[in-house]
């Protein structure tokens, strides 16, 4: 399932849409960033509440399918700057992380 239809189904928010036909593999929930780096894999879907500007920078390192900030968080300036520079996908939701993970998990 990619991105578009995954937003569409959850009824997301979009902050910044990369590539809105890569395909979601997996889904990863997690907010401490080395766990991220070290568990998460390529094509994940990246549950969090961090909003921190390295947000990006892991997804893209790790090439996930996009991030999905959960409860309500928003990202700040400098998180959507680097979103847009480097093509992540930041998606938003009002629920949490356990809800929309079983939601994804009935998907994909």
């Amino acid at each position: 399932m990619n991105i578009t239809a995954v937003k569409e189904k959850l009824d997301l928010n979009v902050f910044v849409m990369g590539n809105d036909k890569a395909e979601v593999l997996s889904c990863y929930a997690g907010d401490l960033l080395s766990v991220v780096m070290s568990h998460a894999k390529q094509g994940a879907l990246w549950l969090t509440v961090m909003t921190n500007v390295n947000v990006a920078a892991i997804a893209k390192l790790i090439d996930m399918s996009a991030v999905l900030l959960c409860e309500g968080s928003k990202p700040d300036e400098h998180l959507l700057a680097k979103a847009k520079q480097q093509g992540v996908t930041l998606l938003g939701t009002g629920q949490a992380v356990f809800e929309t993970a079983v939601a994804l998990s009935k998907m994909i």
